[in-house]
């Protein structure tokens, strides 16, 4: 199955030899030489197998064996879910795994994919750093403690300067209105150099990149030795850099899109840019020790966790996919803006 396949993708990327393991189709065991489990284990957490996914039986013949346990299709690797057992019988479960079969019937395409990808480009990376930043502070912090405050407060901070500046830009008189009142609409030079910054306003915004990062590579893992770092702060923590970056994609768009000549256009990039590093700014403050101890203590920390690798499933994907729907979006509001003018001069003209 889909499991078993994965497994000897990463053995054979991992240097490990199908002659050095015994693989029971039926029961789902692989057996190999102690020596080489740590191999082993490295390649299946690439392959997006978690350790809650396996059993890791010793005995004392030198051998171990890992056992697949039952899971569903959270991670995409099962061709479909199993119904439990229940009064219908085999018949019912056939259906039903037919059923599933077509629902997930997408990510099982975008598994295979994402293994012929990572066997092509041999990326058998077994970890990642998590994102250096005050978002994964927020996330390693002791609860209530200084630095889960000081994280709380830097966002804090950052997301009420965005909304001043979105503030201007929308407000009765603000920039929006100023810019179509004075100036009109945007010349066609304008609306060129508009559409060409479209993919850089994306690339330059290091919040919302960074979020697809992660939503590709990594996921929440246990730690053992950070028992505050728990499902619901790393999803929070997702969930508000994801909200800075998209955030700050508004401003900049918003401030593109309304412009009225090159220059400003870009003086206004330029102008703006240092917002997008104020957490930065505090993150770097508190690893550097310029405050204080503990504070120091918890960024670096930040620095030295890694996560396992999701690579070599369809979430490797997700970065490309969210890029592809943004991207969209942003010519659509493009096109929204400009074009809405052009047929409200024409109304004027004409009407």
């Amino acid at each position: 199955n889909n499991i078993q396949q994965l497994i000897i993708d990463r053995i054979k990327m991992s240097g490990l030899d199908e002659s050095q393991l015994s693989l029971d189709p039926v029961g789902g065991v692989v057996t190999l030489d102690r020596d080489k489990l740590q191999q082993l284990q490295a390649a299946l957490m690439n392959a997006g197998i978690t350790a809650s996914m396996i059993d890791l039986p010793h005995d004392d013949s030198g051998k171990t064996s890992i056992t697949l346990a039952n899971t569903d299709v959270e991670n995409g690797l099962n061709d479909a879910p199993q119904d439990a057992e229940n009064g219908n019988g085999t018949q019912k479960r056939r259906g039903s795994s037919l059923t599933q079969q077509g629902k997930y019937w997408f990510s099982k395409k975008l598994n295979q994919m994402a293994r012929l990808r990572s066997l092509e480009t041999m990326d058998d990376a077994e970890e990642f750093e998590i994102v250096q930043g005050i978002y994964n502070m927020f996330w390693i912090a002791e609860n209530w403690s200084l630095s889960f405050w000081y994280a709380l407060m830097t966002t804090g901070i950052k997301f009420t300067l965005y909304a001043n500046v979105l503030f201007y830009i929308y407000m009765p008189g603000g920039f929006r209105q100023t810019q179509r009142e004075e100036h009109g609409m945007a010349p066609p030079l304008v609306m060129a150099t508009q559409f060409l910054l479209i993919p850089t306003s994306i690339g330059i915004t290091e919040e919302l990149m960074w979020t697809m990062d992660v939503l590709g590579k990594r996921a929440w893992y246990k730690i053992e030795d950070r028992p505050h770092a728990t499902r619901i702060k790393w999803h929070i923590a997702v969930m508000l850099r994801a909200v800075d970056g998209l955030t700050w994609l508004l401003i900049i768009t918003s401030l593109m899109l309304y412009a009225t000549d090159v220059l400003g256009m870009f003086l206004n990039f330029a102008a703006l840019q240092f917002l997008q590093s104020v957490d930065n700014v505090a993150f770097e403050m508190a690893k550097n020790g310029y405050l204080t101890s503990r504070l120091e203590k918890t960024a670096n920390d930040v620095c030295n966790t890694k996560l396992p690798s999701q690579r070599g499933t369809w979430r490797e994907y997700l970065d490309s996919i969210i890029l592809g729907i943004i991207f969209c979006l942003m010519v659509l509001a493009w096109a929204a803006v400009n074009f809405w003018d052009i047929a409200e001069k024409k109304t004027d003209v004409f009407g």
